[in-house]
């Protein structure tokens, strides 16, 4: 697998947040980690919905 690390300075909002989402499994948020957190709990939510 190869990967690519891209290092943005964005808008902290929620447009910048939905963007990001809908990358949906192709993206993964490092930071802020309140991010990461949001997304990983709603990543765990729909896939309990089975």
């Amino acid at each position: 697998m190869v990967g690519l690390i891209w290092r943005l300075t964005v808008a902290h909002d929620q447009q910048t947040l939905w963007w990001l989402k809908s990358h949906g499994a192709g993206v993964e948020v490092l930071e802020p980690v309140s991010w990461r957190e949001h997304i990983l709990l709603q990543a765990k939510e729909i896939a309990a919905r089975g």
